[in-house]
């Protein structure tokens, strides 16, 4: 690949390109690279990033957890971010009662009515839906790959969570994301009676069309759905740069943003990198998806490649 930067990252935010959504995920102050004190240096580097969508997972449940959110928003309209949250992690829901979930997303989206841009409905879903006692790494496009009874579980969860937020805030969008090929899970939702807004793709793999990754099938099949948008809802290199180098991830950032600009389809709408810091508490290649270097305790380091790239790009430099 050139080292130029094409023609339509020249003019990414003039009138003339394509409506088109670049985005960064971070995380709440849970995680020991995203410390509260720091939120303002988080959304501050997102923003220099040259993106407009901040992707965060969080789920507030008291006045306390709320407060903190209403900081995240209000950094959020100050760099002119659109907050995309992910709500309800695996841990938080509760499969055995999911009636109450109703009630916690209700809440959420009425308190933000107008200042969250898009709910994601917990995240990867698909994996615990997944028959992994019986099938040894199930590629997921197929139904007979997941458990039933598992699935339905995680899909009346899901249900009270949609409902909820589209009650909640009725503008706002809604998300229902998947990684790597695991598609058939879409439709048994769809076959379900569910519905949303946006389907979010999370790929960190090759981008190639045959074989065992293959993305262009992938993003075909989910494009064949009716649901109206597509969104790589979290990209890079797998483990980032703890098993290649800066200039490797780099380059493979830069090919996948090509890559999905240019994809043939106009459901595909955006692209969010994954993620804005290292994370050193956490083990290998987990630790080195960043854009920026951050030690254990949330102080941001220097900027890395991939980040100086990306900004450039975006911002046509």
């Amino acid at each position: 690949m050139s080292d130029s930067i094409p023609a339509y990252f020249m003019n990414i935010n003039s009138t003339s390109c394509k409506d088109w959504l670049w985005g960064v995920n971070g995380h709440n102050h849970f995680y020991p690279a995203y410390p509260e004190e720091q939120l303002e240096e988080q959304i501050k580097l997102a923003a220099e990033l040259g993106v407009g969508i901040y992707r965060l997972n969080y789920t507030p449940t008291d006045e306390k957890m709320f407060a903190y959110l209403d900081k995240v928003i209000d950094a959020c309209e100050r760099y002119n971010l659109k907050l995309f949250l992910v709500a309800f992690d695996w841990d938080f829901i509760n499969y055995e009662n999911p009636k109450t979930l109703y009630s916690i997303a209700k809440a959420i989206a009425d308190r933000y009515r107008g200042h969250i841009y898009m709910y994601q409905v917990s995240n990867e879903q698909e994996i615990p839906s997944l028959d992994l006692a019986r099938l040894k790494d199930p590629i997921g496009n197929d139904r007979a790959h997941y458990n039933m009874e598992s699935f339905s579980s995680v899909c009346e969860c899901m249900k009270q969570i949609l409902n909820g937020f589209k009650d909640g805030d009725p503008d706002a969008k809604t998300c229902v994301n998947i990684s790597w090929r695991h598609t058939a899970f879409l439709d048994l939702l769809i076959e379900e009676g569910l519905r949303w807004d946006v389907t979010g793709l999370d790929w960190y793999w090759a981008l190639d069309n045959s074989g065992h990754n293959n993305i262009v099938e992938t993003i075909e099949h989910i494009a064949s759905l009716p649901i109206p948008e597509i969104i790589i809802a979290e990209a890079n290199a797998w483990e980032g740069d703890y098993r290649m180098s800066e200039e490797e991830m780099r380059d493979y950032n830069r090919k996948a943003m090509d890559f999905y600009f240019n994809y043939p389809c106009e459901k595909l709408s955006g692209f969010i990198i994954y993620e804005l810091l290292d994370e050193p508490d956490k083990e290998f290649g987990e630790s080195r998806f960043g854009l920026a270097v951050c030690d254990i305790h949330g102080h941001i380091g220097r900027k890395k490649l991939s980040f100086t790239d990306i900004a450039s790009r975006l911002k046509g430099n």
